[in-house]
């Protein structure tokens, strides 16, 4: 494990610890690798790979289809949770977070993405 990776992981834990809506995070290549992964509950993280890869390479071959434009973001939302899954362009990775629903999305995406300003000097 490299420096960088355990750093990661322990950035991934506090980040997912920060707020009880957070019930995993990852960092996750757009080739569907997983860099780093947090995760509260008992969730198969290979298996959230995988799905992360999937719906980038989906999202990505369908939004160029239209615009011509890398996609940013994705959220899913159900009755049991919220998927939420950013695309660091520059950086070819996904950052994938789990959180239970609720109705503060919108103060969760500013979490999210101040999380994210302070990964990207990192990668």
């Amino acid at each position: 494990m490299t420096a960088n990776e355990s750093l990661f992981d322990k950035m991934l834990k506090e980040f997912c610890e920060s707020a009880d809506e957070f019930q995993s995070v990852a960092l996750i290549s757009t080739d569907g690798l997983p860099i780093s992964s947090y995760s509260e509950t008992d969730t198969d993280m290979d298996s959230v790979t995988a799905t992360v890869a999937s719906f980038h390479n989906l999202t990505e071959t369908g939004i160029k289809e239209f615009k011509n434009q890398p996609s940013r973001e994705m959220i899913i939302t159900s009755s049991g949770g919220i998927i939420i899954m950013v695309n660091l362009q520059d950086f070819d990775v996904v950052f994938y977070v789990y959180a239970l629903s609720t109705p503060k999305l919108g103060y969760l995406m500013y979490q999210i993405r101040e999380f994210i300003n302070t990964l990207i000097p990192l990668l």
